[in-house]
């Protein structure tokens, strides 16, 4: 049984429906029928998904950790079976910069050709070949020369480039108290907070690359990285340690 089946059928057994869920665990419905599908590209990243995954399997009462191990397990599976991609080429100053150059190049060719075949090439054609030059009455006729199309015209036809994926520069961290809650977070060695906070208090740390908090009651706080929410880490009274790291343009949990 896959992990789609798992959680609806455990969640079809408890009688419980997505908006129940949502109200206790702070996920929203899509994500949970996105979950329950197997639809795991409609997630803004892996850190959020593998979150949600454990939040969700806990209310559950699955195992979170053979969740997260058959996801991730399922995962490489997947990325070896993919074919590479191909080269995508991004466009970019460069690529426009030396389309203009190439147009310049083939009008100032075009101009040298109409001059040397007017001052040149059109006065040794012998005047008896009606072919080249003249026509059978005499009059002068000049060879036709196809437009040069400005690559920079053909680079607009074909359309942009593919999307250059967002580039994740920093982690902003953000905790909401729900209710009473203890919290230490950390950046490194680097001591961010440290205290008590009560309902409707929020923190908010930016320009961060790695992020350690001590949650003394997961139930009674909300946390979100780089404004998503990771969902209920724990229920009342639980103690929770996590850390998040960015690296390769990805925040990943520790």
């Amino acid at each position: 049984m896959g992990i789609g089946d798992t959680l609806k059928k455990a969640r079809l057994e408890k009688g419980l429906s997505f908006a129940e869920i949502e109200k206790i665990t702070k996920i929203r419905t899509r994500y949970l029928a996105s979950m329950e599908n197997e639809q795991w590209d409609q997630f803004p990243g892996r850190v959020y998904l593998r979150g949600f995954l454990r939040t969700y399997s806990r209310q559950l009462g699955l195992n979170d950790d053979e969740i997260v191990t058959a996801f991730d397990e399922l995962q490489i599976k997947e990325a070896k079976t993919e074919p590479l991609p191909e080269k995508i080429e991004i466009p970019g100053k460069p690529r426009k910069k030396l389309g203009i150059i190439l147009a310049v190049i083939a009008i100032a060719l075009l101009v040298a050709l109409q001059f040397v075949y007017k001052n040149y090439v059109y006065h040794v054609i012998p005047e008896n070949n009606p072919s080249v030059g003249q026509t059978e009455n005499g009059e002068s006729t000049t060879p036709e020369i196809e437009d040069v199309q400005n690559p920079e015209d053909v680079e607009n036809e074909n359309g942009p480039g593919d999307e250059v994926p967002e580039i994740i520069e920093s982690i902003t961290f953000k905790i909401v108290a729900n209710s009473k809650c203890w919290a230490s977070i950390r950046s490194g060695s680097r001591l961010l907070y440290e205290g008590t906070l009560n309902k409707g208090d929020e923190r908010t740390f930016s320009d961060l690359t790695r992020v350690s908090f001590h949650l003394g009651n997961a139930g009674g706080a909300e946390v979100f990285l780089n404004d998503e929410s990771l969902g209920a880490l724990g229920g009342i009274g639980d103690i929770v340690r996590k850390t998040y790291l960015l690296e390769d343009n990805e925040i990943t949990e520790r």
